[in-house]
């Protein structure tokens, strides 16, 4: 897939836009198959990317294996445990990665590796299901290196109040919450969240 191709995405658009605003090293969580990592890298900064899916993560390092330019650097691991002793100017968890957590315990543990690697003044992104009566959950499949074996993915859908609640927990907020990747004002009946925040306290 050609690096022009993965840059069209509204997706990866929208966090590249996003990443204007605090140019430097990036964190990408719960990366995929890559695209919007390789998107960030695109502009020439440090990206680090993390998925805790082997199938996602291989497909991200067949790609990088294709595309021209310095990679990300790409793990494989945990979204609620992973620790790097580094902190980066932007952290994002794009395409729905913090909805994989099963309940808002587990959404909590997510960002609070986000708080643990945001830089002083650095800003964080990331977009997730949403819904009226949320949490929600359903079942999505994914298939594993064993084509015998199919791994089924927990995807939670989370109201505004509850991501809130969960920010303020790891000392984080929401400075802007749009509704979709054109930056749309949220509004409550919207099945997207997409929100832009910083950390409570700067130094």
């Amino acid at each position: 897939m050609p690096l022009s191709l993965v840059a069209e995405d509204p997706a990866s658009a929208f966090y590249a836009r996003v990443l204007e605003r605090a140019p430097g090293p990036s964190l990408v969580l719960g990366s995929g198959d890559g695209r919007v990592a390789f998107t960030l890298a695109a502009k020439g900064v440090e990206v680090v990317a993390v998925e805790p899916s082997e199938p996602m993560h291989r497909a991200a390092l067949e790609l990088a294996a294709q595309l021209p330019g310095t990679p990300p650097r790409l793990l494989h691991a945990d979204l609620r445990s992973f620790r790097l002793d580094q902190r980066f100017a932007f952290v994002c968890a794009p395409l729905n990665a913090l909805g994989m957590m099963s309940d808002l315990s587990h959404l909590e543990s997510a960002l609070a590796t986000v708080a643990l690697h945001l830089a002083p003044k650095g800003t964080f992104a990331f977009d997730l299901r949403s819904g009226e009566r949320a949490p929600y959950s359903m079942h999505l499949s994914e298939r594993a290196h064993d084509r015998a074996a199919i791994r089924r993915l927990r995807q939670t859908f989370f109201l505004q109040d509850d991501v809130d609640r969960a920010l303020a927990a790891m000392k984080l907020q929401a400075l802007e919450r749009y509704g979709d990747f054109l930056m749309r004002p949220f509004e409550p009946q919207d099945t997207l969240q997409v929100v832009v925040g910083s950390a409570l306290f700067t130094t």
